[in-house]
């Protein structure tokens, strides 16, 4: 199974999750492929639990865990607190 992997680094404000969705939008009618947005995952960096899940709702998706891997390094939460890592 294959898994494809894209990143977006935007400051975590509303604005920028519309302007996400409407890129994504756009690839959808430019490309005429259908992005499924309950497969996909959103993913924070030192932001809170409930801001997340607002830019859930916008998105149409599940949020990754607080922390997860990628390419071997651990990303997300807030690397501040003792919890992360």
């Amino acid at each position: 199974m294959t898994t494809n992997v894209t990143h977006f680094l935007y400051e975590a404000k509303v604005n920028n999750i519309t302007v996400i969705k409407s890129m994504f939008r756009c690839f959808e009618l430019v490309v005429g492929l259908r992005l499924n947005f309950h497969k996909s995952k959103i993913g924070r960096v030192a932001i809170d639990n409930d801001i997340l899940q607002n830019y859930d709702a916008v998105l149409n998706c599940s949020h990754m865990s607080i922390s997860s891997k990628y390419l071997g390094m651990l990303i997300g939460g807030n690397p501040i607190k003792n919890s992360f890592g």
